[in-house]
């Protein structure tokens, strides 16, 4: 299952991830949360970049 949160910035996609990993988890699913850009080094840079005034 590949579940995907969008939205503007400061829009509670953390919160609501974090609230859905832990009721999957409770329930003996396996999660894996990532985030794009930022779950590498060069993704990191990229979203420096891309929030950069």
């Amino acid at each position: 299952m590949f579940i995907s949160f969008e939205g503007v910035d400061k829009s509670g996609k953390t919160t609501q991830t974090s609230l859905l990993a832990q009721y999957l988890e409770e329930r003996g699913h396996l999660v894996l949360k990532t985030s794009e850009p930022g779950g590498t080094k060069l993704g990191k840079k990229v979203k420096e970049i891309l929030l950069a005034p």
